[in-house]
């Protein structure tokens, strides 16, 4: 016995011993020829640079298994994602398969570990995915290096990983950290089924931007079949458990040409109502940790179609969820939350909203003896097809303390009775048949945000319509009134008949904006503002539009402060700072009514008539007539401005500017008196404007206009019309006397374009001018669109460093020629097609007698014929021409000229 015990001991020690020098030996005896195959599989095989710090060969990093370890493994993506990273990990480890490499001298690789990684997997807008680095197989003859690598996988194994999953293409978004992962199979099939044990510590789904799950523990036990030929997936067992809500999920996933096909079935039976309040977000953690929760509930999600870009295919979804006594009671609460029924339907075909169907089949639930019963079907969002039936006794504070409602303090009883069914279609003038009632009495609201409820709400009304069309709706309030801070509003009557308003209202009370919008506003936004109203309105639509006021009966005072109004037509905010309306029929009367736009400033007095009209319909105009007057006015700050690009006049490209042209509502008739101190436009001050303003059909027309610019008296009317967002027309008339030619040019744009020869001159001039043509989206004039004409009276100039007249100086050797001093000469002049063409004129300096005509046009390029009459008579003359630019003219002995090629204005239809 003893002998034969130490004959074993000895065996068992030798084998022992030589099992561990074998585990020893081995990896030493192959590590170069193992990584250098390794290399060679993958610059064979994978379309994606890959990088690691150091390789070990070892049996004791994954024992029993011989590993092959990359320390820092880093592989970038596809493209177009090659310089963004696919995987990156601490520890990537490949299991090599002993007597292959032994007897075969092959690596074949079974076995995968990986350990503190990163998975983040990308797919574009177009479908192009990052991880499409593995290179298809070409038919190829053999080179003189290649690889005995094969990877037949039958054990992967992730631990502790980020995985994030980002598809543009989908709008999905599948963040989990802390994702351990154990698939086992025999995976050298083609067909093969994976069993896999998977644990997420916190698992977030998100899909178009709005979060589904988030931070969930996630347990997973599944069973999926794979077949690697036609790439396709059979989810067949996989029990998942989501929090602790229990779920199971089946379903096929298939690629398929430019797209996948998709089988979604999800589903939760007889759970626990409990079990799925803890998968949902976590701000719903802290108030279930308060929450006594009881019931059952079933939960069905299922996504079923193909996916594919091209076409526009996308798959149908649909979510179910019913609850059955349901009970909820929130922080102990005496009457809690009992007999919830819950029926939930909601369907989106193809992913599209407009296609939306939710069915609430039944929801009913009792606080104490209160109740709420209702069926909601909505089929559709634009044109929503619409049957529902709500009933409900039910006192808010009950109901608000049940369910544990933090962010909002209710009050009140509560009771509806009402039914609705059919299309709400404004367009074909249909509504949901509708008969029924709401009201509130002592009802009160109160908001985190502001620290005074709004309260004693009194509500009752009634609605009415048999017939499912918009004229026979009628909607009676008897009365719907409230308290905030102290002050009462109250709103009393009725209306109906969409087609033809008839209305009966009376309006009281006081009302401060800035503060009840905080009631339910969120922090950092700003609204004031304060209105007292004390109206009563009677009356219709139709008499207001065809001029019946006799029939209306219209009166009241309207106080406003501090409101703010905004207009699709302009950028900023029209500011009412204080304004007391008066109503009288279809009047608007109005006294020192204050106001401010962006830093210009008015104050108007008069009436606007056809006000109920407008405010009722879109397509009313609102008449006026009064008095502005206002001590600034910038009028730069009045222009259309659009967030995206504008393309600008004459060009295809859009332009980087978001502006446009100031653009005239086109459902406004005003006559305006304007007495303005001070007007600002593109760099150019206007003073003391005054004059008759037509505001009509999108069309300012301002006529016997006075004004004084670089301290001269002009008269001036002006016609302009904003045709499109970026294009304007303009006609105006302008008559100016004895102003500074050196102040014109440095100052007015269009004079300096039209004049450019004035730059260096000294001294007084007169103009009577006309021109119209098109004003580009930065309110600049689109020179080729010009015309018109006028008189430039020059009446003392002194034409000093005047490039043309030194030039024939030059030409001619007659040094008086230079900076000639001008007086008394009427030059004529008209514009056509960026041409500005000269009538011809005389004139005389220093004993000479010129005479000039010609053309120049608005980028600088002359073609002047001059005769130079010679002192002391003029009767013999030199002919000259100056050809070439302002800048640089060319003068020459002759009359032949070079004509200036014409450029003829060709509006853009947009």
């Amino acid at each position: 016995m003893k002998k034969n015990l130490r004959k074993g001991l000895k065996i068992t020690g030798i084998t022992m011993v030589s099992l561990l020098l074998l585990l020893y030996i081995l990896p030493k005896l192959f590590p170069e020829f193992i990584t250098n195959q390794i290399k060679i599989f993958a610059n064979e095989n994978i379309d994606g640079e890959l990088h690691f710090t150091e390789s070990n060969l070892s049996f004791f990093d994954h024992f029993p298994s011989l590993t092959l370890t990359l320390n820092d493994f880093t592989l970038n993506g596809a493209a177009p994602f090659k310089k963004d990273t696919l995987i990156h990990s601490k520890e990537m480890a490949f299991g090599i398969n002993i007597p292959r490499l032994i007897f075969k001298k092959e690596v074949k690789i079974d076995q995968i570990f990986v350990s503190d990684a990163l998975f983040n997997i990308k797919v574009n807008e177009k479908g192009q995915a990052n991880y499409s680095v593995y290179k298809p197989k070409k038919t190829s003859n053999a080179t003189d290096e290649s690889s005995d690598t094969t990877i037949k996988l039958e054990k992967i194994d992730i631990k502790n990983t980020h995985l994030v999953y980002d598809d543009q293409s989908t709008k999905i978004l599948i963040d989990a950290r802390g994702f351990n992962y154990l698939g086992k199979g025999d995976l050298e099939k083609s067909v093969f089924d994976l069993f896999t044990e998977a644990k997420i510590d916190s698992f977030d789904f998100t899909m178009a931007g709005e979060p589904y799950l988030k931070n969930k523990n996630v347990n997973a036990s599944l069973i999926t079949k794979i077949n690697t030929t036609s790439l396709a997936f059979e989810f067949k067992q996989n029990d998942l458990k989501i929090n602790k809500l229990p779920v199971d999920f089946k379903g096929t996933f298939n690629f398929i040409k430019d797209g996948y096909a998709i089988d979604f079935k999800i589903k939760s039976t007889d759970s626990n109502l409990y079990d799925f309040f803890t998968a949902l977000p976590p701000q719903f953690t802290h108030w279930l940790e308060k929450t006594k929760i009881e019931g059952k509930t079933d939960i069905l999600l299922t996504l079923k179609g193909n996916y594919v870009e091209a076409t526009n295919s996308k798959p149908d979804l649909a979510f179910n969820m019913k609850i059955r006594k349901g009970m909820v009671a929130y922080d102990q609460v005496p009457v809690p939350v009992t007999n919830l029924f819950l029926n939930f339907d909601t369907k989106l075909p193809s992913l599209d909203t407009q296609q939306l169907n939710v069915k609430v089949d039944s929801i009913f639930f009792n606080v104490g003896k209160n109740y709420l019963n209702g069926i909601v079907d909505v089929k559709g969002l634009e044109k929503p097809e619409i049957a529902a039936r709500i009933r409900a006794a039910m006192d808010l504070e009950k109901m608000n303390r049940a369910f544990g409602i933090a962010s909002i303090d209710l009050k009140g009883l509560f009771n509806a009775d009402i039914t609705a069914n059919g299309v709400y279609d404004i367009e074909q003038k249909t509504l949901p048949k509708t008969k029924g009632s709401l009201s509130l009495k002592k009802g009160w609201i109160k908001m985190p945000y502001y620290p005074n409820p709004i309260s004693d709400i009194d509500l009752d009304i009634q609605v009415d319509n048999p017939t499912g069309k918009t004229k026979d709706v009628w909607v009676k309030m008897h009365p719907a009134s409230f308290v905030f801070e102290g002050k009462p509003m109250k709103v009393e009557g009725l209306f109906g008949n969409l087609d033809d308003l008839h209305y009966d209202l009376k309006i009281n009370g006081e009302l401060d904006l800035g503060r009840i919008y905080k009631v339910f506003s969120q922090k950092g936004l700003d609204v004031k503002g304060y209105i007292k109203a004390h109206l009563a309105l009677k009356g219709t639509q139709s008499d207001a539009t065809r001029g019946r006021y006799n029939k209306l009966n219209n009166s009241g005072t309207l106080v406003l402060k501090n409101i703010t109004t905004r207009s699709q037509y302009f950028p900023k905010a029209f500011v009412i700072n204080e304004g007391v309306f008066t109503f009288k029929q279809d009047q608007l009367k109005f006294n020192n009514f204050k106001a401010s736009y962006g830093k210009s400033d008015f104050v108007m007095n008069g009436s606007m008539g056809n006000v109920i009209n407008f405010v009722l319909s879109d397509k009313a105009v609102l008449k006026g007539n009064f008095f502005l007057k206002s001590p600034r006015l910038y009028v730069d700050e009045f222009r259309f401005a659009s967030p995206e690009p504008i393309p600008v006049e004459g060009t295809v490209a859009p332009s980087a500017a978001s502006t446009g042209v100031v653009v005239i509502p086109p459902n406004f008739n005003f006559n305006l008196n304007a007495a303005i101190a001070k007007v600002y436009w593109q760099g150019l001050t206007i003073s003391n404007l005054a004059g008759n303003m037509n505001v009509n059909k999108g069309k300012v027309s301002l006529t016997n206009s006075g004004f004084n610019i670089i301290g001269s008296p002009v008269k001036m009317d002006i016609v302009y019309n904003s045709e499109t967002l970026q294009r304007a027309f303009f006609d105006f008339k302008i008559k100016a006397e004895d102003f500074d030619i050196k102040k014109a040019y440095n100052e007015i744009e269009m004079f300096r374009n039209m004049a450019s020869a004035a730059k260096s001159a000294q001294g007084i001039v007169s103009l009577d001018y006309a021109v119209k043509g098109k004003l580009n989206q930065d309110m600049k004039p689109v020179y080729p669109s010009l015309s018109g004409g006028g008189v430039l009276s020059v009446k003392d100039v002194k034409m000093k460093g005047f490039k043309m007249f030194n030039s024939v100086s030059k030409s001619t050797n007659f040094e008086s020629i230079k900076d000639p001093d001008v007086t008394k000469v009427d030059i004529k002049t008209t514009i056509k097609n960026n041409i500005i063409t000269i009538e011809r004129f005389k004139f005389k300096f220093a004993g000479f007698r010129p005479r000039i005509e010609g053309t120049s046009s608005f980028d600088g390029r002359l073609n002047i014929k001059m005769r130079l009459g010679l002192p002391p008579l003029g009767i013999i003359g030199i002919p000259l021409t100056v050809t070439g630019t302002q800048e640089k003219p060319k003068v020459k002995l002759g009359k032949k000229t070079e004509d200036i090629e014409e450029q003829e204005y060709i509006e853009n239809p947009n």
